[in-house]
């Protein structure tokens, strides 16, 4: 989980005992400390890359510019295989930034938007039920066949 506010850490602590490693990466390192301490997380780093290349699924929870720099500053980052989504609220500039820097290095993305509680303050077992709906861009044309 790329940004551990109110969504990131929701979904963090919905992920619990279960049997995915959770990664994460946040910005300041108190808002990474917090997550270890309350269980929201196994796993942090200081430095982003080192969550990117680590983790199978990768899932932005920052304001949508955020999550266009990081696609951007990032596209060379992450693991091959991982998958990549979001939890921004609106697609359209979001999945043009995916089709922009994330599909043409061959990296998967979906879409997606988070259902949450909307009098949630704070991460809490009544808001971390979170069910993401998932869209995916435009196919882009592949030379080979590729299943993904």
């Amino acid at each position: 989980v790329i940004g551990f506010g109110l969504l990131g850490a929701s979904l963090g602590l919905a992920l619990k005992n279960t049997p995915y490693h959770r990664l994460c990466w946040a910005r300041r390192a108190e808002v990474r400390k917090w997550a270890v301490e309350h269980d929201a997380v196994d796993e942090t780093a200081d430095d982003i890359r080192d969550v990117l290349k680590k983790a199978d699924i990768v899932i932005f929870a920052l304001p949508i510019p955020q999550i266009i720099e990081f696609m951007e500053r990032y596209a060379n980052d992450f693991n091959r295989d991982s998958i990549i989504t979001d939890m921004g609220s609106v697609k359209g500039a979001i999945c043009e930034a995916a089709e922009r820097f994330l599909i043409p290095r061959r990296l998967k993305f979906a879409g997606s938007h988070p259902m949450k509680n909307p009098v949630a303050k704070m991460p809490s077992p009544p808001f971390i039920k979170t069910q993401m709906s998932l869209s995916a861009p435009a196919p882009t044309p592949l030379k080979k066949k590729s299943i993904f």
